[in-house]
């Protein structure tokens, strides 16, 4: 027989947690087609919670009154306060501001998509931007973001006017991928938007890139 001294200390828990939340499923479904629901519940496999939704959640196309995220056990429950448009896709993008409620770990790249028509849109458009002096990605702080936005218009003065009919966020190294866009002509725009308006409304402060033909999806 033998014995040993005790050792204070407080216990560690195990090892950290590492990984990020699973998606289970939702209802309505993901890809749900006439919808008209003004709630969505999204099931994981743990506690979630959105955080930093003003910088990373992107909704396409955008939506005047953002929804409201409340959190449930395993659950995340999506109240829709916006009149939603007729016969049109929406693609809900979470970023990096999905993650569980313990360790903070983020479930990235996290989309939910419905059409309020009878099918979902199912074109895409992927690029890259960069800095025309530098020809190098912009990066920005944790205000505001980076842009890639579709209009459907001629005018080159839109993105002074009004919001983009579709949106995508550009990331730090620059990329960018817009999906679930409806076939037709839209001119594109890039802003790097400063105050989370969508709208190129501070000259002294925000960037602003655009082309000279339309794009024809």
């Amino acid at each position: 027989m033998f014995s040993q001294c005790a050792k204070v200390g407080t216990p560690t828990g195990g090892p950290r947690d590492r990984t990020a939340p699973v998606y289970l499923g939702s209802k309505p479904v993901h890809e749900a087609t006439r919808f008209d629901s003004r709630k969505v519940e999204l099931y994981f496999n743990e506690h979630v919670e959105v955080k930093n939704q003003e910088t990373q959640l992107t909704i396409s196309p955008p939506m005047k009154q953002a929804p409201e995220f409340i959190t449930a056990p395993k659950k995340l429950i999506m109240g829709i306060k916006d009149t939603l448009r007729k016969n049109t896709t929406y693609t809900i993008s979470f970023g990096e501001s999905l993650v569980d409620l313990n360790e903070g770990n983020p479930l990235g790249s996290f989309e939910y998509v419905f059409s309020t028509g009878e099918q979902v849109d199912s074109l895409s458009y992927i690029g890259r931007v960069f800095n025309a002096r530098t020809l190098e990605p912009e990066k920005i702080s944790d205000k505001g973001a980076y842009y890639f936005m579709l209009y459907k218009g001629q005018e080159d003065s839109l993105p002074m006017k009004e919001q983009p009919y579709y949106l995508s966020r550009v990331d730090d190294v620059g990329f960018f991928r817009m999906t679930h866009i409806a076939p037709g002509k839209y001119l594109p725009f890039v802003l790097k938007d400063l105050n989370s308006t969508l709208i190129f409304d501070d000259p002294d402060g925000e960037s602003i890139a655009f082309s000279d033909s339309l794009l024809q999806l």
